[in-house]
Order: C-alpha cells, then structure tokens, then sequence
C-alpha cells in the first residue's frame, strides 16, 4: 500500500537530493577507471597465470584461445550452427 513512496528515495524531504548526493560522492572519472581497468586486468593475470597489461593483450589472448578451442573441436562440429 506504500507504493509509489515506496523506496528511501521517495521518502526524502527532496528525492533529487539523493541522486545528487550520489553523483557528487562518487566520482568515477578517468583516473578512476584507470585504476578500475588496472585491477581487473590484474586479477585475470592471476585466474589465467598470464600477464596481461592491456585490454588489447586480454582481446589477444580471448582470440587465442577461442582459435584453439575451435581447432580441437575439428572442422564439422564449425559447419554446424550454434
């Protein structure tokens, strides 16, 4: 029976503030994605034990593998559709 007031949100004195808020507290600018990026490429240099420093060396590697799945299931199963 509280719908639509049925967030925090809409609860407020001011609902824009919240979003306001929001887009002041988080700032996720070009610095920010750089360490974002960084992190996540490192994390995967881990799960793979691979090093990879750019996303075009991740695009590679994606590719790569993919090459050689695509081998070892042998021509006939790629003239099948998906």
């Amino acid at each position: 029976a509280l719908f639509p007031r049925d967030t925090v949100q809409s609860r407020l004195p001011d609902p824009e503030w919240l979003e306001r808020w929001l887009d002041e507290q988080i700032r996720f600018d070009g610095e920010w994605e750089k360490k974002v990026v960084e992190r996540i490429l490192h994390n995967l240099s881990i799960l793979f034990e691979r090093t990879f420093a750019t996303a075009q060396e991740l695009n590679r590697y994606r590719k790569e593998v993919t090459g050689r799945l695509q081998a070892e299931s042998g021509p006939s199963s790629a003239a099948q559709p998906a």
